[in-house]
């Protein structure tokens, strides 16, 4: 495939530099010659809004748990439970430490959904400790 001519306009330099004459055209190569982005030596991690979806159905799940109480739900329920905690709270910290933010925004929505998740499972061990009904 032969390389292509596009027309891209025309712009002074700045005037810290010395002068340089422009070029009106320039070579742009074809598309299978481009380079692309390195790759990363990083393992590729679930994007942050799956994770938070996984530690919510994982609370959810607990929630049918220690309601249903079928086999074998003092382990799983816990086990449920400890996954949310991990997930969500987990997540919500990792986003906040890797995206820093000026404002301290991300460190607030850390703590309040910290907050709101130990709330959340305070009222599932009451739950719990109730008893079925």
């Amino acid at each position: 495939m032969p390389l292509r001519l596009v027309r891209r306009p025309i712009t002074a330099p700045p005037r810290c530099h010395l002068p340089v004459t422009p070029r009106r055209f320039q070579l742009d190569p074809p598309r299978r010659m481009r380079t692309l982005p390195p790759v990363s030596d990083r393992r590729p991690a679930l994007p942050y809004p799956a994770v938070l979806l996984l530690g919510n159905v994982a609370f959810i799940a607990a929630w049918i748990v220690v309601l249903k109480r079928p086999e074998g739900w003092q382990v799983v329920g816990p086990v449920l439970l400890g996954l949310f905690l991990v997930l969500r709270v987990g997540g919500v910290w990792r986003y906040a430490r890797n995206n820093p933010d000026p404002t301290g925004r991300a460190k607030r929505t850390a703590v309040i959904s910290t907050v709101l998740a130990l709330l959340a499972v305070a009222l599932w061990v009451f739950t719990l400790m109730s008893g079925p009904r």
